[in-house]
């Protein structure tokens, strides 16, 4: 259809002229999926004759009050309720998110602040903006020093308090277990002899990490 510009309805046997232009949008980059092989390179010249790149909402915040407002009139009209305006400190937060959803989530989070907000006026509260996800980062497989990074994580998140029961509440870790690992968690064996058991750490595992902890810190 791109080159012929005629195409034949499913079934049908008559080519059918077409006087179309197509515009495609994506989120991915094409050059690299071209590379890996997952985008066909013959259907990305075909497509790609002119191309409009539009930078992320993070990238142009100037744009951001301007689209806020733009939506908020647009949601008035349709919704047929009063206008709505944004207060100071809503309109401080949504200049200083990161928007990973783009100009969706920017309409989301006015189509539903519009909905909770009280007086007309949108607060940061009623936008419900959530925090940006940080992905957690193990530079390691061994079970180890997984361990120690876990556990070094969760006392930062604590400032160093050593409370067992704080300490595994923060690393998702029952109290119970003391942080005790099995040979069969490293290996997977179901082996239940005692020589092929690796030696369990001590509950004193944790409070040895305490001190190398403060030590860094400071």
């Amino acid at each position: 259809m791109f080159h012929e510009r005629e195409f034949r309805r499913l079934g049908g046997i008559q080519a059918i002229q077409a006087n179309v232009r197509v515009i495609a949008a994506t989120n991915r980059d094409l050059h690299q999926a071209v590379a890996q092989a997952e985008f066909r390179l013959d259907l990305y010249y075909r497509l790609n004759v002119f191309e409009i790149r539009i930078p992320p909402l993070r990238e142009r915040r100037e744009d951001i009050l301007s689209l806020a407002h733009s939506f908020l009139q647009e949601m008035a009209r349709s919704t047929g309720c009063g206008r709505v305006e944004l207060a100071p400190a809503a309109t401080d937060s949504l200049r200083r998110h990161e928007w990973p959803g783009n100009v969706r989530e920017l309409y989301n989070a006015l189509e539903r602040a519009i909905i909770v907000c009280e007086d007309g006026l949108i607060r940061p509260q009623d936008l419900c903006l959530a925090p940006p996800i940080v992905p957690m980062m193990v530079d390691s497989t061994d079970l180890n020093v997984v361990e120690r990074q876990a556990i070094e994580r969760a006392m930062r998140e604590v400032n160093g308090n050593k409370s067992r029961r704080r300490l595994c509440s923060s690393t998702g870790t029952p109290s119970s277990s003391g942080f005790r690992r099995s040979r069969s968690d490293v290996t997977g064996s179901t082996s239940h002899s005692r020589a092929a058991r690796r030696p369990q750490p001590q509950s004193g595992h944790l409070e040895k990490l305490a001190p190398e902890y403060n030590a860094t810190a400071q």
